[in-house]
């Protein structure tokens, strides 16, 4: 993993887990696309699929639990993952 992902990967990490605590209060889940436009607007960015990606590893190493994917259409997918994120890890954060 390159250091410039391996940043961006914490950075993810980090948004999910701040997300994550506001999102309990309601609905109970979190949205891709929320983390996503937190990180833009903060000035991060993502080639097309690399958060899909990188959401993906975090779902595959059990880190993150995710929902069906929404319906988004293939270029929203490629931006942001098109996740719901329904759990996360306890250690995690």
């Amino acid at each position: 993993m390159s250091l410039e992902i391996g940043r961006k990967r914490s950075r993810l990490i980090q948004v999910i887990c701040e997300e994550w605590l506001k999102a309990q209060e309601y609905p109970g889940t979190l949205d891709s696309e929320v983390v996503y436009d937190r990180l833009v607007s903060e000035g991060e960015h993502f080639a097309d699929g690399e958060m899909d990606s990188l959401l993906t590893d975090l779902r595959d190493k059990e880190q993150i639990i995710r929902g069906p994917v929404l319906y988004f259409d293939r270029e929203e997918r490629a931006k942001h993952g098109a996740m719901t994120i329904t759990g996360i890890a306890d250690w995690l954060c």
